[in-house]
């Protein structure tokens, strides 16, 4: 015998379960996506990473565009600041990258001058494993389902994922309780761990179907570029500094619609973005699309709870 319910209805065995519509069961869900990070040492961290590497200022363990900042530091000698010199914040810095990716799969520094880089060769290190600047590691980035939409989203203020990996933790930039800024990483000539690891790039490389109407949205610091088909689609450059209380960090959106268009709805297409960490102040991350640029999953235990209520379901209707 079939019981047949309105709305839509999953069969176990000969059984239609009513009840159980696509919007309940897409509640709960993550997307989880595959992501490459390189975690560096900051210049004026000195011993940057717990790791020890670095422990004197040296090109070679340290990377120039990663923490310099023109600000002041505290002069331990003579218990004063000190003026470092240095790259500078910005609010926005567009125009870093050039509106093509390389032949190798990631941003080209575009030889225009800007005070939150140094030079093209410098750049060139961001996205590429270097045994001389950086540590790749493969990890997983998780965004939780808004409501019962197509949208997944990751909202903190503390985005710390390579805490306790690769290089690691980065020494206290205050542990002289005194400076507001970088700091010395050395208290009475013991380094002291910040408690988080500070200096690092991400990348993120997917193909997408195209269905339509699809969406990406960022707000945080620092660096974001976002690329379809190896074509710049959002430019989020430089070092993000807090502007205001309403809207402290840049934030800027894509609608896919605009950039393939619906007559190609159904067509592949790569997604490609690239995301750095490079000051200690703040680390803050906010980012929501629709595009499917990862693995859909249940929340754990959510899939287990389904199938136990629908072995449930089915076990009284075949007793009654």
């Amino acid at each position: 015998m079939r019981f047949s319910f309105e709305g839509c209805c999953v069969v176990v065995g000969l059984w239609c379960i009513a009840g159980v519509g696509t919007d309940a069961i897409a509640q709960g869900k993550q997307l989880e996506i595959d992501v490459t990070f390189y975690d560096f040492n900051g210049t004026n961290n000195i011993g940057d990473k717990s790791s020890g590497v670095g422990l004197a200022p040296d090109p070679v363990n340290t990377h120039p565009d990663f923490e310099f900042d023109m600000g002041h530091c505290w002069d331990a000698v003579n218990q004063s600041p000190t003026f470092l010199g240095g790259l500078g914040h910005s609010i926005l810095d567009t125009g870093i990258v050039q509106s093509t990716l390389g032949v190798d799969g990631v941003p080209v520094h575009s030889g225009a001058s800007n005070t939150t880089n140094n030079d093209a060769m410098l750049f060139d290190k961001w996205y590429k494993p270097d045994a001389a600047y950086n540590v790749m590691l493969s990890e997983t980035l998780v965004l939780d389902q808004i409501g019962s939409s197509n949208v997944y989203g990751i909202d903190s203020n503390a985005f710390f994922p390579l805490d306790g990996k690769g290089l690691g933790n980065t020494i206290s930039l205050d542990a002289d309780g005194l400076t507001p800024d970088c700091g010395i990483p050395f208290y009475n000539g013991t380094p002291i761990e910040s408690g988080h690891n500070w200096h690092w790039t991400m990348h993120i490389s997917t193909e997408f179907m195209y269905e339509g109407g699809e969406t990406f949205s960022f707000r945080g610091d620092d660096d974001l570029w976002v690329f379809i088909d190896g074509e710049l689609a959002l430019d989020l450059g430089g070092l993000h500094a807090a502007t205001g209380a309403s809207e402290p960090f840049v934030s800027g959106s894509i609608n896919l619609d605009d950039i393939i268009g619906l007559a190609e709805v159904g067509t592949n297409h790569q997604f490609d973005l690239f995301y750095a960490e490079r000051y200690h102040n703040d680390s803050n991350f906010k980012m929501e699309t629709s595009i499917p640029i990862g693995e859909v999953i249940p929340e754990p235990g959510a899939a287990a709870l389904i199938v136990t209520g629908l072995l449930g379901f089915v076990a009284r209707r075949r007793t009654a």
